[in-house]
């Protein structure tokens, strides 16, 4: 992995072989890294080659808003995810791209170096995924909406396969997360990967076809760092039970403002926001700990293991006791 990065206000980074340990808890067994460290904070790179793809997940740490130029990287189509707060991306022709949280784009970018700018300080992280174009010709008889995008890169153009950043679906998200925590004892890793780097593309492909976003998201740094604010109260207190009303107190915002920011940010209401991560939570309780079910149920913010049970079913399509039997 050989790259080169500079911070605009403070010239180039440290590159090293060394995790600092505030990012140790996101280092991936078996990838390739790099850390690359300097005034404004810290930047762990992490990648894996897959047969016509490449993945790289970055994770950041930063003391401060800064530009960073990025030199070396892969000249190739990426199908980008921002998996933790707002950044912005090179589009290339001089151009940059704001992507929130969950967003997702594919992106072509022939020249380097390119551009990442983030606005603000505070933790981020998110999944670029390389594909050949080889790779993408396999999708275009389902999706013809890549054949522009294929062209374009055949001519070197910079390109941008959707004019509006999609949303990710929680579908969409696991398989990430499968990438990220690969399932140890399985199946070997390269070959997990294989399946699910096809299987992101495909979800990010169905997605966008299926439940386009139309309008590009707009809000302010002040309704952007509510939502943030909200977003990290709720995912602290999945064992509490809570109002609407009260979030929306706690965000300092009205509840019609909360709905329509989670909707138009995550595609889903505050409340099936919280669902989504409790049920989560409570899949890796059940295979990381050895609780009873009614204390994993009370966890994550229900109060009797029926209603858990159905939750759980619900999302998973498995009940909980079935599920940690696997």
């Amino acid at each position: 992995m050989l790259i080169k990065i500079e911070a605009r206000s403070s010239g180039e980074l440290k590159l090293s072989d060394g995790v600092p340990s505030a990012l140790e808890a996101y280092r991936i067994p078996g990838a390739d890294f790099i850390t690359a460290s300097g005034i404004a904070g810290d930047l762990l790179f992490q990648e894996w080659q897959g047969a016509g793809f490449c993945i790289v997940y970055m994770c950041a740490l930063l003391k401060r808003a800064e530009t960073f130029t990025c030199t070396g990287g892969l000249s190739q189509p990426a199908l980008h995810i921002n998996l933790v707060n707002s950044r912005l991306y090179d589009a290339g022709n001089k151009a940059e791209r704001l992507m929130h949280e969950w967003a997702y784009n594919m992106l072509y970018v022939p020249d380097t170096p390119n551009n990442m700018r983030f606005r603000k300080p505070g933790y981020y992280e998110n999944i670029s995924i390389y594909y050949t174009e080889h790779y993408l010709s396999r999708f275009m008889k389902y999706y013809p909406v890549l054949g522009d995008f294929v062209s374009k890169m055949g001519q070197q153009q910079a390109g941008v396969l959707w004019r509006t950043n999609q949303v990710a679906s929680t579908e969409m998200l696991d398989t990430v997360d499968n990438i990220l925590r690969p399932v140890a004892g399985a199946e070997p890793i390269h070959l997990q990967l294989k399946t699910k780097g096809h299987e992101v593309l495909a979800l990010a492909l169905q997605q966008a076809t299926l439940n386009p976003v139309i309008r590009a998201v707009k809000f302010s740094d002040r309704e952007m760092d509510s939502i943030y604010r909200t977003r990290d109260w709720l995912l602290k207190n999945l064992n509490q039970y809570f109002s609407l009303q009260e979030i929306a107190v706690s965000a300092g915002v009205t509840v019609y403002k909360l709905q329509a920011g989670f909707k138009k940010i995550y595609g889903m209401p505050v409340f099936e926001f919280v669902r989504w991560h409790r049920m989560v939570k409570a899949r890796k309780l059940l295979v990381t700990t050895t609780l009873t079910m009614s204390e994993i149920a009370n966890r994550v913010g229900y109060r009797n293991t029926v209603t858990f049970s159905a939750a759980f079913k619900a999302c998973f399509h498995t009940p909980p006791g079935s599920y940690r039997k696997k």
